[in-house]
C-alpha cells in the first residue's frame, strides 16, 4: 500500500470513527405512548434535554401514532437523570403529504413541556397531556417571566 493511500484510508478511519461507534457519554432508550384528552396525539416530535444540573446531548424521537421509541432508526437516546421534555403535535419531519392542496391537520395544542427523571437504563414513558395544556403553559411562561 502506498503511503499516500495508507495516509486517505487512516483520514477516513478517523473521520467515521472506526467502528461507527458514538463518542460521548452513555444514552439510554426510552418509548412510550403520547395522549391528549385520552386519546393517542398522532404525529409529532419529542425531545429530551438535559436539565437542573444534568449534563449531555439532548435525546429525539418521531411520534408515530401517538407512539415514540429512541431507539427505531434516525432517534436519539437520552443521557438520563432530570429532563425537560418538549412534545410538538403535528406532522413528523418524514410523513408524505399525500394532497399539496389539504390543510394541515391542527394540532390539540402548540408545545407541553415538563421535567421528569429518565432512568440510566432502557425505559418505558407515558405521557398524558392536560386538556388545558396551551392555557397551562402559558400561566408557566408568564409566572417566569415575573
Amino acid at each position: 500500500m502506498s503511503l499516500r493511500l495508507f495516509g486517505v484510508v487512516t483520514v477516513l478511519a478517523l473521520l467515521t470513527g472506526c467502528g461507527g461507534s458514538d463518542s460521548g457519554p452513555e444514552r439510554y432508550h426510552v418509548s412510550g405512548e403520547v395522549k391528549w384528552n385520552g386519546q393517542l396525539v398522532g404525529d409529532g416530535m419529542i425531545y429530551f434535554e438535559p436539565t437542573q444540573g444534568n449534563t449531555g446531548p439532548a435525546g429525539v424521537a418521531a411520534i408515530r401514532g401517538g407512539k415514540y421509541d429512541t431507539a427505531l432508526e434516525g432517534n436519539k437516546g437520552h443521557v438520563g437523570g432530570k429532563m425537560l421534555v418538549r412534545i410538538v403535535p403535528g406532522l413528523a419531519p418524514d410523513t408524505p403529504i399525500l394532497d399539496d392542496n389539504a390543510p394541515p391537520a391542527s394540532p390539540p395544542f402548540p408545545l407541553w413541556e415538563e421535567v421528569v427523571d429518565l432512568p440510566k437504563e432502557t425505559s418505558t414513558r407515558n405521557f398524558d397531556i392536560p386538556q388545558d395544556a396551551e392555557k397551562q403553559l402559558r400561566a408557566k411562561q408568564i409566572s417566569n417571566q415575573a
